[in-house]
């Protein structure tokens, strides 16, 4: 009986694995992808063995057309490469494939001490100067399946501009070959535009892709561009002085003996045409006897002129002579008003009495009474303060801040809760060479006289500059020669962009040309990313002309 129940088991598990052994040899085909649609061409990838395996593998590319016929003649270029993580290091390497008909194209790529970590692959597929597509796959050790990423479609011959090391970029040369450093296959790098992407209607791009797992642990964050208010506060100490325009000058254009003052103290308060000081002076005496005498001698010619109808000479001749020692007595600084009075007195004025030209306060006073005054001497400086200069040093990296018209306070050490607000009035067309900065003169009110010459003021200039386009300062990979950032084109694909910054303020940069608003930036974990793209070989299309 037992013999009997064994038999029967084995007829039964024979029967079982000739009915499974078709469904075990038709699951092989499992480490296939299916075809991807890129461009005008279909583009899948095969793993041997399934699972992929620490170690040697096969990778095998089918590449078919619109027509889904076989690409034959085409070259395959597979790079891979592996993120430093949990204690392993980066590991990345390339390899080219060999036609082995039917339009596939295998190579053997050995995957290295990586464990069960996912293996980014880009597939790059080229005819001649044209790439007809690059994929972005994903493979993991241990793991069924292949994932797809991203694809992109070429279009076009590009011209070569030279070949480079996807590993060292530095390694330029006008032919293909191998890399001197590390016998890696060289890659084409095209002329700027004359890309192989360059015919197509929407441009395409080299991205990194750097996987989602990834991303969270080096921590990347991200910002959108976009068009806000600019401005930067520019805070600095200023110098508080008169408002050079409100100074008026009290000096004598001849020499004479001041008799009397009325205006006796530096720091007096005047009004206009209030009384300075009296002067006597031979000088000015003789003058007003001459401008007198001209004026008799004019009357008895006129009433002769009269008598013999000549008056029209006469007129023109009083007219004259009048005007010249008129004028006389008005560049002396002598004033319309006392020339009437000599004129209706008849008789010269010993002193002359001189007045303020304008309101002010007496900040300089050399006028004493018996004082000789020899011809220029400054007797008074008078100054109006109800308006008040306050001058500021701004570096030169703060100038493109600044202009004319701007908001600007201050405030005084003695009173800081007192605010105080003027304008920009005047930027300084120099610069000091040793402290490299430039002079701006802000004017204030100055009413109640709290404003007071050689003050010292802490300033703050509102530098209001618009709204404009703008990212974070993190956002910016800064090499020197040009600026960086990575725009996050979505699915773990991110896309190095060079830019045009403009002016910093605070914690941005505006940006000139570039970027759009709405786009996604990097703004913290682009130097891994930047790593990650010289890893995979994207930045080295963006290294600049080799020099002759």
């Amino acid at each position: 009986m037992k013999i009997k129940l064994v038999m029967k088991f084995l007829q039964w598990s024979a029967i079982t694995i000739l009915a499974v052994g078709p469904l075990l040899f038709s699951a092989c085909g499992k480490g296939e992808s299916p075809g991807q649609k890129i461009g005008d061409y279909t583009v899948s990838l095969q793993v041997k063995p399934d699972p992929p395996a620490v170690g040697m593998n096969t990778f095998k590319v089918t590449v078919k057309d619109a027509t889904d016929k076989p690409v034959t003649g085409a070259t395959v270029h597979i790079h891979y490469s592996m993120p430093a993580m949990a204690g392993m290091p980066a590991m990345a390497n390339e390899a080219e494939t060999q036609h082995i008909g039917n339009g596939a194209y295998e190579a053997q790529i050995d995957l290295g001490a990586g464990g069960k970590f996912p293996w980014d692959v880009k597939v790059e597929v080229a005819q001649g100067q044209n790439i007809l597509a690059v994929t972005q796959w994903q493979v993991t050790p241990g793991t069924k399946g292949i994932k797809f990423v991203s694809g992109e479609g070429g279009a076009g011959e590009g011209e070569v501009d030279y070949y480079t090391c996807t590993m060292h970029p530095s390694v330029k040369q006008k032919e293909p070959g191998k890399c001197p450093i590390c016998a890696m296959d060289l890659v084409p790098v095209y002329k700027e535009g004359a890309s192989p992407q360059a015919g197509i209607q929407e441009k395409q791009v080299r991205t990194v892709n750097v996987p989602l797992y990834q991303q969270q642990l080096i921590g990347v964050q991200r910002d959108t561009v976009k068009v806000q208010p600019v401005a930067q506060t520019i805070r600095t100490v200023g110098h508080v002085t008169y408002d050079e325009t409100r100074i008026a000058t009290i000096n004598l254009k001849f020499s004479g003996w001041i008799e009397k003052l009325y205006v006796d103290y530096t720091g007096q308060f005047v009004k206009q045409s209030q009384p300075l000081f009296d002067i006597y002076s031979p000088e000015l005496v003789a003058t007003q006897e001459e401008y007198l005498q001209t004026l008799r001698d004019a009357s008895q010619e006129l009433r002769l002129a009269e008598l013999n109808n000549l008056t029209n000479d006469a007129d023109n001749r009083e007219n004259s002579l009048l005007k010249s020692s008129r004028d006389r007595l008005l560049l002396w600084g002598i004033t319309e008003k006392q020339i009437e009075e000599i004129t209706q007195k008849g008789t010269p004025q010993l002193t002359l009495r001189f007045y303020s030209p304008i309101n002010g306060y007496v900040v300089e006073k050399n006028a004493f009474e018996g004082r000789h005054a020899k011809v220029g001497t400054d007797l008074y400086t008078i100054t109006d303060l109800s308006i008040i200069w306050v001058h500021a040093d701004i570096y030169e990296y703060e100038l493109p801040y600044v202009k004319v018209g701007q908001k600007a306070t201050i405030t005084l050490s003695y009173d800081p809760s007192a605010e105080y607000t003027g304008r920009v009035d005047y930027i300084y067309p120099t610069l000091q060479a040793r402290t490299r900065t430039a002079k701006v003169r802000l004017i204030f009110s100055n009413p109640d006289l709290k404003l007071k010459p050689d003050m010292y003021a802490d300033v703050e200039i509102a530098g209001e500059q618009g709204e404009q386009l703008t990212i974070p300062e993190t956002a910016v990979l800064n090499t020197g020669v040009r600026q960086l950032v990575f725009v996050d084109r979505g699915n773990g694909r991110f896309e190095p962009r060079e830019i045009k910054l403009g002016i910093k303020a605070g914690r941005y940069y505006t940006v000139l040309e570039g970027l759009e608003p709405g786009e996604i930036v990097v703004k913290s974990g682009n130097f891994l990313i930047d790593a990650e793209a010289h890893v995979q070989g994207v930045l080295q299309t963006m290294q600049p002309e080799p020099e002759e």
